[in-house]
């Protein structure tokens, strides 16, 4: 009725476009016209080898993670752990090493060393080596004295146990000459000259007093 009632009382041509325009735009709000929803189809790039991760977000972001970075990802992640339990591996293992060759006197396997023994009436030295150490005792290797002034190892080896307080004084390691196995001496103090060494004119006065070889104590 009132698209009729405009048309019949506008008559000019701007009154009749006027009209036209109001009825045409009520028409469409009386029988609005459908129209068909339509998207742009999404294009994705997909590549072989690898995967494509989509996430919604206000602003689209689409956020691709390799299979290349996931496996480097998990590989440092290995390499790391494998470093880890090598440290501590290494770790574990000096210190198994150092319980089992180190005293808490400072004691060490290999180290050259005087051994005090108490006789009846006299007190003795001797020189040797230590093989092994178990708690309170050390297991050593004695040495000795040649006819040429010389030191080596007897035929027959002589070894003991003693308690670690009857070793008074640790030598220097000494050179050993690969011909005949007879040591040379490196060291500078008197015993250790006269112990460890090859000298020519044998053992001094002062440490023969006191100094004795394995000739003593296993009799041979």
């Amino acid at each position: 009725k009132l698209l009729a009632k405009i048309l019949s009382d506008q008559q000019t041509p701007l009154g009749v476009g006027v009209a036209k325009v109001i009825a045409d735009y009520l028409r469409e709000l009386q029988n609005p016209k459908k129209r068909n929803a339509t998207t742009k189809r999404r294009k994705f790039n997909v590549i072989p080898g690898k995967s494509t991760a989509f996430h919604d977000s206000p602003k689209k972001v689409i956020v691709k993670t390799t299979c290349h970075q996931r496996a480097k990802h998990k590989q440092r992640k290995e390499e790391f752990s494998k470093k880890a339990k090598k440290v501590w591996r290494q770790r574990l293992m000096q210190a198994k090493k150092e319980e089992k060759h180190l005293h808490p006197n400072g004691l060490e396997t290999n180290f050259w060393i005087i051994v005090e023994y108490q006789t009846k009436n006299t007190i003795k030295h001797y020189v040797g080596k230590v093989i092994a150490i178990n708690n309170e005792e050390a297991n050593i290797k004695f040495l000795k004295r040649s006819k040429s002034g010389k030191f080596k190892w007897p035929n027959v080896e002589g070894e003991d146990t003693i308690s670690i307080n009857n070793i008074k004084k640790r030598l220097g390691v000494p050179k050993v000459c690969q011909r005949d196995k007879r040591l040379r001496s490196v060291q500078t103090t008197e015993v250790e000259d006269a112990v460890l060494a090859r000298i020519e004119k044998g053992p001094s006065r002062s440490t023969q007093k006191n100094l004795w070889f394995t000739d003593d104590l296993f009799g041979k």
